[in-house]
């Protein structure tokens, strides 16, 4: 039961990671439009 916690918590985290790195390249194109 703790490991299928661990699993769900764990791939939860990912999910956001991955989240923030796609708003983060977003921030990073919208900027590097603006700037040219």
């Amino acid at each position: 039961m703790t490991v299928l916690l661990t699993i769900f918590f764990v791939s939860v985290l990912d999910c956001r990671q991955v989240l923030n790195v796609n708003y983060i390249t977003q921030l990073r194109d919208a900027s590097f439009r603006t700037a040219n």
